[in-house]
C-alpha cells in the first residue's frame, strides 16, 4: 500500500504516512473536519438587529446593528472615588449615539469573550461597503495597543451575566440568549474607567477630542437634548476597514483559515491534528 494517502474501509478513513505509520478515523468524523457546522438559527428566527452571519471552522460571527438614537446609559459619576468595581457611583444620561455595530463571536456554538463594538453614521447594506466602521466613542470599550493579534474595539464583559446563557440547553435558545446578554452587558450594564485601568484606554476617551459636542458626558447630554440624532453627525474615530475586512481581521487573529478543504493534503494535516489533539486530551 502506498504512502502518503488516505484510503477507506469499512467505515474508517486511514492516513499512510510517509513514515510508514498510520492514522485512523472514522469516515463521518472527518467529514465533520473537513465541513464543520456552520452557524445554524436551528429553525427559529434570529433577532431583527442581526444583520450579517458568517462561519469558518468553529467559530461564527453575527453582526448585529442596533438604531442610531438617544440612549439612555448608567455613566461613572465625576464625583465617584472608585473608577471601577464595588463602590463605583454612577448616574444616568442620555446620550446619542450612531448605528452601534456589535460582532458577536461565537466559537464551538458557545459565546466567546472576542466581541467586539464598532459605530457607524449610515445602516449596514453590504459587507463589502466602502463606508469603514468607526470605533466607538464609549467607555468599557477597549482600545489595545499594539492591537496586532487583538480585537480592534473589545467589549469588556466581565458583567455578562453567564448564567442566562448556561441554563439554555437548546441551541437556538442558548443563541438568542448570548446575544441578549451581550446587548445588556454594552447598553444596560455600567461604563466606567475599567478599559482606560486595565487596556490601553477607553474608545470613549481617545474620542472625546474629535468634536466640542462630546469633550465630556455632560456636553454629551446637553446636546442630545437639543438634536436626539446628533450622533450621526460627529466624526467618529475611522477603523479604516469595512466589515469584511473587520470580520477577516478576527479570523486572522484566531489563526482560521477560509476557503474548506480543496486537496488531500488539507485532509492529512486534519487527521494530524486531530490525532494530536487525542493524544493531548489523553495525556
Amino acid at each position: 500500500m502506498a504512502n502518503d494517502e488516505i484510503t477507506f474501509r469499512d467505515g474508517m478513513a486511514v492516513y499512510n504516512k510517509p513514515d510508514g505509520t498510520t492514522i485512523e478515523i472514522s469516515i463521518e468524523e472527518l467529514f465533520r473536519l473537513a465541513a464543520p457546522p456552520r452557524i445554524d438559527s436551528y429553525g427559529v428566527a434570529l433577532p431583527r438587529e442581526v444583520r450579517f452571519a458568517y462561519s469558518r471552522d468553529q467559530m461564527s460571527i453575527l453582526a448585529c446593528e442596533y438604531p442610531a438614537g438617544p440612549y439612555t446609559l448608567s455613566w461613572i459619576a465625576e464625583d465617584s472615588k472608585k473608577r471601577y468595581g464595588t463602590g463605583t457611583k454612577y448616574r444616568k444620561v442620555t446620550l446619542s449615539l450612531p448605528y452601534v455595530i456589535v460582532l458577536a463571536v461565537f466559537q464551538n456554538g458557545q459565546l466567546s469573550t472576542a466581541n467586539e463594538c464598532f459605530f457607524r453614521t449610515a445602516p449596514l447594506t453590504d459587507i463589502d461597503s466602502e463606508n469603514e466602521l468607526q470605533y466607538p466613542g464609549l467607555l468599557n470599550c477597549s482600545r489595545h495597543e499594539p492591537p496586532a493579534g487583538r480585537p480592534l474595539a473589545w467589549i469588556c464583559t466581565q458583567k455578562l451575566d453567564h448564567a442566562v446563557i448556561l441554563r439554555e440547553k437548546e441551541p437556538r435558545r442558548r443563541m438568542r440568549a448570548s446575544l441578549e446578554a451581550l446587548r445588556h452587558c454594552l447598553f444596560e450594564a455600567s461604563f466606567n474607567y475599567s478599559s482606560d485601568d486595565h487596556e490601553f484606554s477607553s474608545w470613549y476617551m481617545e474620542s472625546r477630542s474629535v468634536d466640542k459636542r462630546i469633550e465630556t458626558v455632560d456636553r454629551w447630554h446637553e446636546e442630545t437634548q437639543k438634536d436626539r440624532f446628533m450622533g450621526l453627525d460627529i466624526p467618529w474615530l475611522s477603523t479604516g476597514l469595512n466589515l469584511r475586512q473587520v470580520v477577516d481581521r478576527i479570523y486572522q487573529n484566531h489563526h482560521i483559515q477560509d476557503g474548506g478543504v480543496r486537496h488531500e493534503r488539507q485532509l492529512h494535516r486534519l487527521m494530524i491534528n486531530h490525532e494530536k489533539k487525542q493524544q493531548t486530551a489523553t495525556s
